[in-house]
């Protein structure tokens, strides 16, 4: 289970990429049942059960009081079937994306991974790697390396072992879920 300590440090991560045209998405949302929320409108972050607060106030992660109305986050988590739904082992993941996104941090180009069929894909005009898996993709989905990176180190802190991807469509975000969280990051387009 995240605290809420370790919450608000993963959530300066999100905050930290988003616009400064949007300075409410600088801020973590406290809603009245204790749950945490923060996004940057490309990865959306959710804990339930952390805090006691009972004001709903939105908080950057220093504490300081963010003033604006904060987007209706409840509304992009999908409540349909999902198409592919997978349990994936967070220290496996981890290695993956890690190993992935360090790559990519040596690349021009923004570091992308491509889960297709059964490989996870890190491919660029430089490099490109390929991790041959147990579990088949049934629906190609292209992700930024960094968020997916980034999503595995909070679900890490949570001390949980396996997570659930819940895969929806291509085009569509994907929903990680495990402990008290849930995590959506949107996919990059194929052109």
């Amino acid at each position: 289970m995240i605290t809420y300590n370790d919450f608000m440090k993963h959530a300066a991560v999100v905050t930290k990429n988003a616009s400064e045209q949007r300075p409410v998405l600088k801020g973590i949302k406290h809603y009245e049942d204790g749950r945490l929320a923060v996004t940057d409108s490309h990865r959306l972050y959710i804990a339930n059960g952390v805090h006691s607060r009972t004001d709903g106030a939105v908080l950057n992660p220093t504490g300081k009081l963010v003033e604006g109305r904060y987007p209706e986050v409840d509304r992009l988590l999908p409540y349909n079937e999902p198409k592919q739904e997978i349990r994936m082992n967070v220290k496996d993941l981890y290695k993956i994306a890690d190993i992935m996104y360090s790559i990519g941090k040596l690349v021009t180009k923004i570091p992308l991974i491509d889960l297709t069929e059964d490989v996870i894909l890190f491919d660029s005009n430089e490099v490109q790697i390929a991790i041959k898996q147990d579990i088949k993709f049934e629906v190609p989905l292209l992700l930024n390396a960094k968020y997916l990176f980034d999503a595995v180190k909070l679900f890490q802190a949570a001390d949980c072992e396996t997570i659930t991807l819940k895969i929806y469509s291509g085009v569509r975000p994907i929903l990680l879920e495990g402990a008290n969280l849930q995590v959506i990051i949107l996919p990059v387009r194929r052109y």
